[in-house]
């Protein structure tokens, strides 16, 4: 088969763009498009454990404690025992991180919106329908 017709190249070359022009757009605040999930889901969802937010981003632990670090240096994010165990670490988010949220999401939906743009409406719906149907079909055989 020739390379460039998998699915698993075409899949990433898609994601390589998506993830540069992400990259492009979130540059003016300063975080990659993985600090923008981790701070969407530390504002939606309050605190959260390192693991808790490698399993909603979809990353694995040592990937997660990088991003995590470097967040942390940029105030956007602090790490605090646990009230109830305290071996168990949380991670909160800053006033800082707080404050860039809502400007981060709007240049996500934007960014999103122009993303899709070559599609019609029905087919961004199927779309994303399919990739999370391949998703669903490959972790059910893990």
């Amino acid at each position: 088969m020739d390379p460039t017709q998998c699915i698993n190249f075409l899949l990433t070359d898609a994601q390589n763009s998506v993830n540069l022009y992400f990259k492009e757009m979130l540059k003016q605040f300063d975080v990659t498009p993985a600090q923008y999930m981790v701070l969407y889901f530390l504002k939606s969802q309050g605190r959260l454990t390192p693991s808790g937010l490698s399993q909603l981003c979809k990353m694995d632990a040592s990937t997660m404690t990088g991003i995590l670090t470097r967040m942390e240096k940029k105030n956007l994010l602090e790490r605090q025992h646990s009230t109830e165990d305290r071996r168990q670490v949380d991670i909160c988010i800053t006033k800082s991180g707080e404050m860039i949220v809502p400007d981060i999401l709007e240049v996500i939906e934007q960014s999103n919106i122009e993303t899709l743009s070559c599609l019609s409406p029905h087919e961004q719906v199927q779309f994303k329908k399919y990739l999370t149907r391949i998703s669903n079909h490959l972790e059910s055989h893990e």
